[in-house]
């Protein structure tokens, strides 16, 4: 069984929506796919705005992200969606488990 906890604390708007879903499915889905194995394990997904900036983090405490990974078509899509359409930056973790951090 994998538990999703989350904290969020923003509205997406309407005008981001649509891109944030496309990434925040990807994500979600490389972590049911990748992180656990066995099929036990937490994700965690938080969603907050500090002054001008929305920063999403999804983490969970699987296996980790393998290095030969990070040129995946998966990650590919995500990295042109923060980049091109939200003009944000993205940052990849995997110490204990995927952290994805997103800020635009």
């Amino acid at each position: 069984d994998v538990k999703i906890n989350y904290d969020i604390q923003y509205e997406i708007e309407l005008d981001s929506l649509i891109y944030v879903g496309l990434i925040f499915n990807e994500l979600i889905t490389n972590s049911f796919k990748y992180a656990f194995p066995n099929n036990k394990g937490e994700i965690w997904v938080t969603l907050k705005q500090k002054d001008n900036q929305i920063f999403l983090t999804i983490k969970d405490n699987g296996q980790g992200f393998k290095e030969r990974r990070k040129n995946s078509l998966g990650l590919t899509i995500v990295e042109t969606l923060i980049k091109g359409q939200l003009l944000g930056k993205l940052s990849l973790n995997s110490h204990e488990g995927t952290e994805v951090s997103l800020v635009w």
